[in-house]
């Protein structure tokens, strides 16, 4: 009884068993669909970003450039390059 049960037992051991990756031929790497879904929503909402932009208002660029560009200077040093960039801006925009 042994004989025929073991081999038995046996195959229904390996039906259960779940099949490993390696023998799923066809099937989604859900890793890389997830990251490509990801990049897509990226370059979605940028592109959707990219029609939006519009100048500042005459009356901030002067608040930022009079206000706030003496202060970052000061805090961040003129060698900061952020703040260098800022300056060019505003002397591009006339301040």
């Amino acid at each position: 009884m042994s004989r025929i049960a073991f081999p038995a037992l046996a195959a229904c051991a390996a039906a259960l068993m779940p099949v490993t990756a390696s023998a799923q031929d066809g099937v989604f790497d859900m890793g890389q669909l997830t990251g490509t879904l990801s990049q897509d929503h990226v370059t979605q909402s940028e592109r959707a970003r990219a029609g939006k932009s519009r100048p500042r208002d005459p009356r901030t660029v002067e608040k930022i450039c009079v206000q706030y560009l003496p202060v970052y200077r000061k805090q961040y040093s003129s060698r900061h390059p952020k703040v260098a960039q800022l300056g060019r801006m505003c002397r591009q925009a006339g301040y």
